[in-house]
């Protein structure tokens, strides 16, 4: 049996999870701005985990590339112990694909060279 709710009851709902979500925004913004109280920026605090420099791994077939590394797992759990939620290995090894903290294009990819080449002129500027 499924129980039918009232428009009423819907919009009760609706509002306690909004406030739900508001609430949980700024738990997230309160340990976001610890972290840049502590080191300074979210950059420089994530840059940290690398020694300021991207990790270059050489992949030659996709099913190589992990979803998750022994450094993901780390900067994950300190995430989590800092107060941050759903910030599993994979999230945050997807994170660091996404803005360049590592470089695992495959070695075939036009990229990988170029990423490779960014990095060895420039460097991640940290501000």
């Amino acid at each position: 049996m499924s129980t039918l709710l009232s428009p009423m009851t819907k919009e009760l709902l609706f509002k306690i999870e909004i406030q739900h979500l508001v609430i949980l925004k700024n738990y997230v913004l309160f340990y976001f701005i610890q972290i840049v109280k502590e080191f300074g920026s979210f950059d420089k605090y994530l840059w940290a985990f690398f020694g300021n420099k991207p990790i270059v791994k050489i992949y030659r077939d996709t099913p190589q590339v992990p979803s998750k590394t022994p450094k993901s797992e780390y900067v994950s759990k300190d995430l989590v112990k800092r107060g941050f939620r759903f910030v599993g290995p994979s999230i945050v090894y997807s994170f660091m694909q996404a803005s360049g903290m590592t470089n695992d294009h495959l070695v075939q990819c036009f990229r990988q060279q170029a990423c490779k080449s960014f990095y060895q002129n420039s460097g991640p500027q940290l501000t």
